[in-house]
């Protein structure tokens, strides 16, 4: 928990000198924040955060400039864990028949259909501290703002979602 909030302190500050230095350019920010990073030896190498593309807006946004909404199945990493909803929706977006021929488990050979698959977050290794949450969420806040209007979808805001 200690070296994950040390590297979220070093890349929202990042970003966030990005967004000052840049004159709130996101779409230049997602990619270059890290231009900004004020290295930390406590922090090992191995602990990697890339907060720009956590940022969905402005990678959106460009797309949707060019390609309507409906062109694009959009997935929040939430729901996978349900794979016959997912699966499902995926082959009535792509037009495919349902259920779809030759998907199965790689392991038993089968699916299960009604397969409501396990919640990602309830791994205990996988909390944070509320600190760390606190400062995640307030640094999201605005860019899923502009992500759910958007989308016309307030499901983006993420709400819901607390880890520890």
């Amino acid at each position: 928990r200690y070296w994950l909030h040390l590297a979220v302190l070093q890349h929202t500050t990042a970003f966030n000198k990005c967004m000052e230095l840049t004159q709130g350019d996101g779409s230049m920010c997602i990619y270059d924040y890290k231009n900004h990073i004020v290295p930390d030896k406590r922090i090992p190498s191995c602990i990697f955060l890339n907060m720009g593309s956590s940022i969905y807006y402005y990678s959106l946004y460009y797309w949707l400039y060019y390609i309507p909404k409906e062109r694009f199945l959009l997935i929040r990493t939430e729901e996978l864990s349900n794979h016959s909803k997912i699966l499902h929706q995926l082959a009535s977006f792509l037009d495919l028949p349902w259920p779809v021929n030759g998907i199965t488990h790689p392991v038993t050979g089968t699916f299960d259909y009604e397969n409501q698959g396990v919640s990602a977050y309830s791994n205990s290794s996988l909390y944070m501290s509320p600190e760390t949450e606190r400062i995640l969420v307030e640094f999201f806040t605005p860019y899923n703002k502009q992500l759910a209007t958007l989308l016309n979808d307030e499901l983006y805001l993420w709400k819901e979602q607390t880890y520890s």
